[in-house]
């Protein structure tokens, strides 16, 4: 859902919007290097003593862990490459989170992809304490939260707007369901 709100946002701009996109497109690279491309960005991605314990990825396998990014805003068959995006439970490991940033990282910083940005956001999921909590009538946080949005020369200092991040109890939720019945 989320990058169908972002294909929402950025399909007036002629950007397309991919989740688990795994093509290099452009015209001008040959199969050869897009292999080299991928296979560099995993080899120096894993080389990092960060994500010891971690099997290499394999690029046919799309519910394991993959050099390509979760959303990528960008123009298909071009060099014009907006944003890669990576979303993660709150509750990911650090080893996983570690990879994740480290992949963005490559993404805007390696010398063939160029992305202009990168975001990496944490979804807010509950607890089993947290779901007792709210059973007992305490406010729980849901929502997402943005671990870091860098570019090229920089980490970004970006506050997640609070309607995407709200305290809730039983009572606020069933005032919220029966608002949105009427």
């Amino acid at each position: 859902m989320l990058a169908l709100y972002l294909w929402n946002e950025f399909n007036c701009c002629g950007y397309d919007v991919d989740c688990e996109y795994n093509r290099n497109l452009n015209p001008e690279s040959s199969i050869d290097e897009i292999c080299e491309t991928y296979d560099n960005l995993k080899k120096r991605i894993f080389d990092c003593k960060l994500v010891e314990g971690l099997e290499r990825p394999d690029a046919t396998d799309t519910t394991g862990i993959t050099v390509f990014p979760d959303i990528i805003i960008h123009k298909r068959c071009s060099k014009n490459n907006l944003i890669a995006i990576e979303v993660k439970k709150i509750t990911s490991s650090k080893i996983a989170d570690s990879f994740d940033s480290m992949k963005l990282n490559e993404y805007v910083m390696g010398d063939k992809l160029k992305y202009n940005y990168s975001l990496f956001i944490k979804i807010i999921t509950l607890t089993k304490s947290d779901l007792e909590k709210f059973e007992e009538g305490s406010s729980v946080k849901i929502g997402i939260k943005c671990v870091e949005l860098r570019n090229e020369t920089r980490i970004i200092d970006w506050h997640v707007p609070d309607e995407l991040t709200k305290e809730i109890n039983k009572e606020s939720l069933e005032k919220l369901c029966g608002d949105s019945k009427s």
